[in-house]
């Protein structure tokens, strides 16, 4: 018979003639494996599939719930910080925390929920001061919390230039000169073009009694555009605490130029003009002062004392 007319049962019998038992073994096996491995092939593929499958429906649930949690703490946050601008600070802090709890790396909660914090400690300090009983140690502790908030979301992203701000004059209010200089350094490298770190380094160094320092830092801030009259007093406070009676007479004149009816200013430039020996002019300015504002200590302490040769610096503690 024509080898090729052959079925498949009729070549495996034909293959096993002339054999021992122990080969017919062997190729019985071989014959086996054959048949069954296709089967496996099949198999494996089916299971590769449906475990491929399987993966890509629970990647697709995956995605689907942490689409839903995002927009949810999205929801969150947006709530909270319009709780923030309605000065609902509570309910603020309680709709960031809710955004925690779904993403613990929410940043725009921490920076939310210290901006919170942080109006919270300026309103304790503020009615400490309007019944006259200031604890400082509360003070420091509500601003610490504020800041404690700021340096969670600074740790999640560290360029929050806003944040970054609102912690460095958090730090200056509570007397933290070096995490104070840490932060204003910072903003400086970012963008050294900004008029209101240089006010801020300024304002650190009077401080730390830096006077020359504070007033090259005020005059850099005037130069980048800060032209409002609380710069130029600033810069002339500093001047006066340096004993350069001129140049802060000279600011003073400008930071009244801007506002002729800033009582600080004259009262400031009355003490440096006492300072120059400059009585007449010194009077002038303490009376001006009363004028705008008679219930005004310090204008009503110049004038008592205005021909006792004093030096009456450092001026004032710079706000």
């Amino acid at each position: 018979m024509n080898e090729e007319m052959l079925t498949p049962a009729q070549k495996y019998r034909q293959a096993l003639t002339g054999l021992n038992p122990h080969q017919r073994q062997i190729i019985r096996l071989e014959h086996r494996w054959s048949k069954n491995l296709l089967k496996w092939e099949k198999a494996t593929i089916n299971i590769q599939r449906a475990i491929r499958g399987s993966i890509a429906r629970a990647h697709a649930s995956l995605l689907k719930e942490e689409k839903y949690i995002n927009h949810l703490r999205l929801e969150y946050v947006a709530t909270a910080l319009d709780a923030f601008k309605r000065k609902k600070f509570s309910l603020a802090i309680s709709d960031a925390a809710e955004a925690l709890k779904l993403n613990p790396e929410c940043a725009e909660a921490f920076r939310i929920r210290g901006h919170c914090k942080l109006a919270f400690a300026l309103e304790i300090k503020q009615n400490q001061i309007k019944n006259n009983n200031i604890d400082k140690e509360v003070v420091k502790k509500s601003y610490l919390d504020a800041i404690t908030e700021y340096s969670q979301a600074l740790q999640l992203e560290e360029n929050l230039v806003e944040v970054r701000l609102a912690r460095a004059r958090a730090y200056l209010t509570i007397g933290d000169w070096k995490s104070a200089e840490d932060d204003i350094e910072f903003l400086m490298d970012i963008d050294p073009r900004t008029a209101l770190y240089w006010r801020l380094r300024g304002i650190l160094r009077s401080k730390l009694c830096l006077w020359s320092k504070a007033a090259e830092d005020f005059s850099k801030s005037i130069d980048l555009g800060d032209m409002s009259s609380q710069a130029y007093i600033h810069r002339g406070m500093a001047e006066g605490s340096a004993q350069l009676w001129f140049e802060a007479d000279r600011s003073f004149s400008e930071a009244l130029r801007m506002d002729e009816c800033s009582v600080s200013a004259l009262v400031l430039r009355g003490r440096v003009r006492c300072c120059q020996r400059k009585w007449d002019l010194a009077e002038d300015d303490f009376k001006h002062a009363l004028s705008l504002s008679p219930s005004c200590a310090d204008a009503q302490t110049g004038l008592d004392n205005l021909n006792i040769p004093h030096i009456p610096l450092p001026l004032s503690e710079t706000e």
